[in-house]
């Protein structure tokens, strides 16, 4: 078997002006079960222990709505906490196994992600070699 594990996070950006105590209080009373969950806006790598682990990051592409956004806005909002702008998720994948970096990218396509309305944000630079860097124009 060339899988020996698999983690998981879900990362939230969000746009806005707010301090670290409402950034505390969203991550607490919203995005967390305490029970078994762990949250940390300042290291993720720590949280992660992404030690021999490749990384792929995937997220949904302009245009597609978020179903996230509003339910986090309104709930954030509910809160009490203002000056949220936007909200947009992002799914963390983490794998270790010996893969090479086509099977990783083979295991994204299939199973991952949807092309159709997702995109991968990023991976370990050497997930997919063949296909340059995007430069705007």
């Amino acid at each position: 078997n060339k899988i020996r594990d698999v983690k998981t996070a879900q990362v939230y950006l969000i746009d806005g002006d707010i301090d670290e105590g409402d950034i505390i209080r969203i991550c607490e009373y919203l995005l967390i079960d305490p029970v078994t969950q762990e949250y940390s806006y300042k290291d993720k790598d720590r949280l992660l222990n992404k030690k021999n682990f490749k990384a792929v990051e995937v997220a949904y592409n302009p245009g597609v709505m978020d179903p996230v956004e509003d339910s986090a806005k309104k709930a954030i909002a509910d809160l009490g906490i203002k000056g949220i702008r936007t909200v947009k998720t992002v799914k963390l994948y983490l794998i270790r196994g010996s893969l090479s970096y086509a099977d990783i990218h083979q295991i994204a396509e299939k199973i991952l992600y949807n092309k159709v309305i997702q995109h991968i944000v990023k991976t370990e630079s050497e997930i997919d070699p063949d296909v340059p860097p995007y430069k705007f124009k």
